[in-house]
């Protein structure tokens, strides 16, 4: 009887001891496991309506890449240094996507929409690309003289430029990218959607953060060879 409750004893501690292993296994899965999409966050595609924007790259291409920006936002500029460049090189510049740079200043950022202003001001005159480099570019402050001295090395007329600033030209085009932005759950900068034209907009894939290169090419690279 003895050997009995003995035996009885080991084969108890050994289940006991196999449940605790078999419970630890599952907590460690449990953990790497990736999360849940949060209540609110943005759903697998959305739809990022209108088609304003400073474009770069061939009308032609499926593709499209749409980004929205804040001058102000670091994270923006550790992109455009980056990343950009390298996507700009293989796959905008060779016709394969369409990208479109569209505001989203922040309202944490007192500067940004001041700086979205004078980009734009400047791309009235044919020169919004130069003075975006130069205002992403993070060196000094920004503010009308920056902007003013910005303008002046991109040879942008200076008369229209600060009339155009004075006038707030393009303040309603800003607000109206950010309300596209925030009709697509896009809140936070940079954010992109990486997807395909149709009549109302773009659709595709939002991308929110200064992401590595291969985030943004994975996804291009998967729609160009999507029929």
């Amino acid at each position: 009887m003895a050997l009995i409750r003995g035996l009885a004893g080991r084969y108890v501690a050994r289940a006991a001891l196999l449940v605790i292993m078999v419970t630890g296994v599952v907590a460690r899965a449990a953990a790497d496991a990736p999360p849940a999409r949060p209540p609110g966050s943005p759903p697998a595609t959305v739809l990022v309506r209108g088609r304003s924007g400073f474009v770069l790259g061939s009308a032609r291409a499926r593709v499209v890449v749409v980004e929205f920006s804040d001058y102000q936002c670091p994270f923006c500029r550790r992109y455009y240094a980056s990343v950009f460049p390298r996507l700009k090189a293989d796959y905008v510049d060779p016709g394969k996507v369409r990208y479109v740079v569209r505001d989203l200043p922040l309202d944490i950022h007192s500067d940004a929409f001041a700086a979205a202003e004078a980009a734009r001001c400047a791309g009235a005159a044919g020169k919004f690309w130069p003075v975006r480099d130069a205002l992403l570019a993070g060196k000094g402050p920004l503010d009308r003289a920056r902007f003013l001295a910005v303008a002046r090395e991109a040879a942008v007329p200076e008369a229209p430029f600060k009339a155009c600033l004075d006038d707030h030209r393009f303040a309603a085009d800003i607000r109206r990218d950010k309300a596209d932005a925030a009709a697509a759950g896009l809140d936070a900068t940079p954010a992109f959607v990486i997807g395909t034209a149709g009549p109302e907009g773009v659709t595709g894939l939002p991308v929110v953060g200064a992401r590595p290169y291969r985030s943004f090419a994975n996804r291009i690279e998967y729609l160009l060879r999507t029929p």
